[in-house]
């Protein structure tokens, strides 16, 4: 199925690095009214922090990111982190379909108008029987990335549908302290 047509909206996919035979990729959407890929893709990798990745490994590594303006028919760019950006946990076990799920609200109720960022595999060590240890910090951390790529960068983190090819800007942001699935991620290990 082909991305839609959406206009001044790009896809940015965070290409993690493959540890223990799981390669995690997490998708979010940026808007911007007057702006190239390049601009796209500087201002989101300046502002990417650890933080936000705190309950995974610092073993997985986030070295580059792509962007695509969803045009129809632009190609993927991509762009080189060029400070560590990691997990932010030490331990090195980790539970392959666990993640923390940050979520995205918009102005506007509905699942077309609501994203969601699978973060992780999370440790073993961030979550106790089920529930997440700390979600503040991920909270803020994401609070933070959003607040600056539109301070710093004129851009607005956005919720992209696809079905719908609409898109909303981010409004707040929530981090359910339950462990969530990841399905596709316990399966790269079968």
């Amino acid at each position: 199925m082909p991305l839609p047509v959406i206009a001044d909206t790009y896809r940015v996919t965070f290409e993690w690095t493959r540890y223990a035979g799981v390669m995690p990729r997490n998708v979010i959407h940026v808007r911007v009214n007057t702006g190239t890929v390049a601009e796209v893709g500087a201002g989101v990798v300046a502002e990417l922090k650890s933080a936000m990745f705190d309950d995974m490994s610092q073993n997985h590594v986030l070295p580059t990111i792509s962007v695509l303006k969803l045009d129809g028919t632009s190609a993927a760019s991509q762009f080189g982190v060029p400070t560590a950006v990691h997990g932010g946990s030490s331990s090195t076990d980790f539970i392959a379909q666990g993640c923390t799920v940050v979520t995205l609200h918009t102005d506007l109720r509905g699942p077309a108008h609501r994203g969601r960022v699978y973060v992780g595999p999370i440790v073993e060590t961030q979550q106790t029987q089920g529930i997440l240890n700390d979600t503040a910090t991920t909270k803020g951390a994401w609070e933070q990335f959003r607040d600056a790529l539109f301070d710093n960068h004129g851009l607005h983190l956005n919720v992209a549908s696809y079905k719908h090819a609409t898109q909303r800007d981010v409004t707040d942001i929530l981090v359910n302290r339950v462990v969530s699935t990841q399905r596709r991620r316990a399966n790269q290990l079968r």
